[in-house]
């Protein structure tokens, strides 16, 4: 009798370090400020954004959102980034009708400083960092609501 050999096709890793992702988070967060810092604020300047199967394929613009929202990338690992940041961005429009835009450049500011204070500091974990994010926003709240206390 002859023995059969049978191929197991080993699935493709994936799975990323921690290193990886966080020049990932890094570099998503990079473009997309790039892209719409030009687009902030009453002085904004006009940007050209492609639409594929659009009406008009290349048109110009001032709003953020539509520059963020006509963004791709090719690969997996940096368009679900990118996927997260804009709909976190989006729901900042649901809820307050604009800052869009604003909310990334500021998110985008928020993690260059966590990163670096989390590296900074060893003994502190990303999850520590957001316990004191989370503590530093109540106290925030608190005061905004009544600044007499």
């Amino acid at each position: 009798m002859k023995e059969s050999k049978i191929e197991v096709k080993r699935a493709k890793e994936n799975i990323i370090d921690g290193k990886a992702m966080r020049k990932i988070i890094k570099d998503v967060f990079d473009d997309l400020s790039r892209m719409i810092q030009c687009t902030i604020g009453p002085c904004a300047g006009n940007t050209l954004v492609t639409e594929p199967f659009g009406s008009v394929p290349i048109f110009p613009t001032k709003d953020g959102f539509k520059v963020m929202n006509n963004h791709n990338y090719d690969d997996l690992y940096y368009e679900s980034i990118y996927r997260i940041i804009r709909d976190v961005s989006g729901r900042t429009n649901e809820y307050l009708g604009d800052s869009t835009t604003s909310s990334v450049v500021i998110a985008d500011d928020l993690y260059d400083r966590m990163d670096k204070y989390i590296h900074n500091h060893k003994n502190i974990t990303p999850y520590g960092a957001k316990k004191i994010m989370d503590v530093s926003l109540e106290v925030l709240t608190k005061y905004l609501k009544d600044p007499t206390n």
